[in-house]
């Protein structure tokens, strides 16, 4: 081997080695969330099984009793995800003929400014203490911004209908986001950011259904308020209730808040959607529940934004359903999957030839039929 060819061979390998490493490197190490536009933030946090504990998006998920297993598809996000519920049919066990249900999950990540153009905006204005300056005192001007944005909830086509994710909990966020550098104003060293946003209030405004059927959230109705708390379990209190000096957001933590009127508000909250019944909706065809819900978020903000998030595409209604040969095939498919109604059909199917052999005999061959009914007279 010549030594251009030894080079050669040397390069390469050093070559894939530092690949290798890099490749090691980058499978323990996990990449940071580069920020995007400022300003207000909605997502999926995680979720909670009926009786279990929540889990963020990702995380291993409780098994409630009566299922098989729960478990993400996928890979979920903020944006969207899928849970799979796995259960066992009838007194069957897991083992046997297991059927399985989808929950798909959508949310709007940036929610959209909105502009009510019937009412004049809100102002804040208000003094807080200056930190560490006894008896001094600090004016701050604020405003009430409005936003609009949707979450959707839909059973996955192909589900089997038999498990109904009754008491199952979706938990979602609402964040502010700022830039923890730029600023917009000349700012004195005590304040370290340009912004403070926190949530204030959240209703329903609208509700879309697609193949309803007996399927219903706890937030699917008009004029629904959110709970927003500071941590993923209604076993504390609401954020409008939390004692002074409870816990304290870590997303943004570099920018200060001693500027907003009560130091219980926080840029990061939590809120979540239960679930009462949203299963697939079988008889001659399946159909595939499907609900858009709308809403309306308040918030207090201090100071302006640098840039904040211009577009205004929204989700769109999930319309899961089925027709026609496909529609009689799910439908057929989720009939067989049940073996109560195989065995149910073998008793049937045994009465029938019964009941075919009698009719046959009676038609075929009707002088058994009249010596019978004569020797029963006899008798």
């Amino acid at each position: 081997m010549g030594p251009s060819n030894r080079t050669r061979k040397g390069s390469l390998l050093l070559g894939a080695g530092i690949v290798l490493v890099l490749l090691l490197y980058a499978g323990q190490t996990s990449l940071s969330l580069i920020p995007g536009f400022e300003g207000m933030q909605n997502g999926i946090w995680g979720y909670q099984p009926s009786g279990g504990s929540p889990s963020q998006i990702g995380e291993a998920l409780t098994t409630p009793r009566g299922a098989c297993s729960y478990s993400w598809e996928g890979s979920p996000t903020v944006g969207g995800a899928e849970v799979r519920a796995v259960s066992p049919y009838g007194l069957l066990g897991c083992g046997t003929l297991p059927l399985s249900n989808s929950l798909v999950i959508d949310a709007q990540e940036n929610p959209v400014a909105y502009s009510d153009p019937l009412t004049a905006p809100i102002s804040v204005n208000y003094y807080v203490p200056v930190p560490g300056a006894t008896g001094q005192y600090q004016y701050v001007t604020g405003a009430v911004k409005e936003y609009t944005y949707s979450l959707d909830f839909s059973v996955a086509s192909g589900s089997q209908g038999v498990w109904s994710f009754s008491g199952d909990t979706v938990w979602f966020n609402l964040a502010s986001v700022v830039w923890d550098q730029a600023s917009t104003c000349p700012c004195n060293s005590s304040i370290t950011g340009s912004v403070f946003e926190a949530p204030l209030y959240a209703v329903v405004t609208d509700v879309q259904w697609s193949n309803q059927g007996s399927s219903n959230l706890d937030a699917s109705v008009v004029g629904h308020a959110f709970s927003f708390y500071s941590t993923p379990s209604t076993s504390g209190q609401t954020l409008a209730s939390l004692v002074q000096g409870g816990a304290v957001s870590s997303i943004n933590s570099t920018l200060s808040s001693v500027y907003a009127p009560d130091t219980r508000m926080q840029r990061l909250v939590y809120y979540p959607v239960t679930i009462q019944d949203m299963q697939a909706q079988c008889s001659i065809g399946c159909s595939y529940p499907s609900v858009q819900i709308t809403v309306k978020l308040y918030t207090l903000r201090i100071g302006e934004y640098i840039l904040t998030n211009p577009d205004t595409t929204s989700l769109k209604l999930r319309s899961q359903g089925c027709t026609g040969l496909v529609c009689v095939g799910d439908a057929l498919h989720a009939w067989l999957s049940n073996p109560l109604n195989l065995a149910g059909l073998g008793v049937f199917g045994l009465l029938a030839v019964a009941v075919v052999v009698v009719v046959v005999i009676a038609v075929t061959m009707p002088e058994l039929v009249f010596l019978g009914r004569r020797r029963g007279e006899g008798e």
